[in-house]
């Protein structure tokens, strides 16, 4: 990125525009899990039946951020 102003105004003369690809794996974070976390916790149930709804689990980051 460059930029080039003026030391009699706030404003640039001149702007060169970086553009941010996102169809390469230059932004990619790699996520990495290291727990797991009830989304939908379990249900009372009895035995040898279905639980409704069912637990949902998702795997959380250190940052506690859901992990895809």
């Amino acid at each position: 990125m460059a930029a080039t102003g003026s030391n009699t105004s706030s404003l640039f003369s001149a702007f060169t525009s970086v553009v941010s690809n996102t169809t390469l794996d230059r932004n990619r974070l790699e996520v990495t899990a290291d727990r797991l976390r009830f989304i939908q916790q379990p249900s009372n149930g009895t035995i040898a039946a279905t639980m409704s709804p069912s637990p949902t689990v998702a795997a959380i980051d250190v940052n506690q951020n859901r992990a895809p």
